[in-house]
């Protein structure tokens, strides 16, 4: 009788035990499933009201990180798509110099590649000095640097260079916009040279008329 109640009572204290455990083993799955970014992982009902609150607490921190994490994948995007769209060139350095992000328009400006810009340095994307001491200048001073630099060749360009220094989880990075100047110059150039010629061309038939008038009022005929 006693062995009887003995293997009872072991039976007893490992199903106690068993169900105890699987509430725990749950919540260390979901613990591990919220470590590699899984948010969505519930944890089932459980009869004790302690493991239960712990529950209640995991599922509901679950639901408001994927809210989280919806929220800042769609502003992701919608930056990304701004930043992809938007006439001026964007560039993004580490702190070393490294490319980090560059858009189509400084793809274009900087006549390169998304291959030949990623992870490669500053220098050997850019290509020109002037933008380049810029760049060191920003780094030093850790000031926003800007210039208009005149590019050579045989398509030079004047480019409108801002590089602001920024700082993202303790490291630091440069943001640099490109801005097209060129058909503005060029607009002005022919502004000032029409100005010019229009002026040149007033000047002379108002000089014939003063020298006539100044011959009138000497007495000519």
């Amino acid at each position: 009788v006693t062995a009887i109640i003995v293997v009872i009572f072991m039976m007893i204290s490992i199903i106690i035990s068993d169900n105890n455990a699987r509430p725990i083993q749950e919540i260390a799955k979901k613990v591990e499933a919220l470590d590699t970014g899984n948010f969505s992982y519930t944890i089932a009902h459980t009869r004790s009201k302690e493991l239960q609150q712990l529950n209640t607490a995991l599922n509901n921190m679950g639901e408001k990180f994927t809210t989280a994490l919806a929220t800042i994948n769609s502003e992701k995007n919608r930056l990304s798509t701004v930043l992809e769209q938007m006439a001026d060139g964007a560039l993004i350095t580490s702190n070393l110099g490294n490319v980090e992000y560059i858009n189509p328009a400084a793809v274009q400006l900087l006549e390169t590649s998304q291959g030949e810009a990623l992870g490669h340095t500053f220098a050997e994307v850019v290509r020109h000095h002037q933008i380049i001491d810029l760049w060191r200048k920003c780094q030093d001073t850790d000031e926003q640097q800007g210039a208009l630099i005149e590019t050579r060749g045989e398509r030079g360009r004047f480019i409108q260079v801002i590089i602001t220094p920024f700082e993202e989880l303790d490291q630091h990075g440069y943001l640099l916009i490109l801005q097209d100047l060129t058909a503005l110059r060029r607009l002005e150039t022919i502004r000032r040279d029409f100005i010019s010629n229009i002026s040149h061309d007033l000047r002379t038939p108002i000089s014939s008329m003063r020298l006539m008038t100044e011959t009138l009022q000497n007495g000519a005929v």
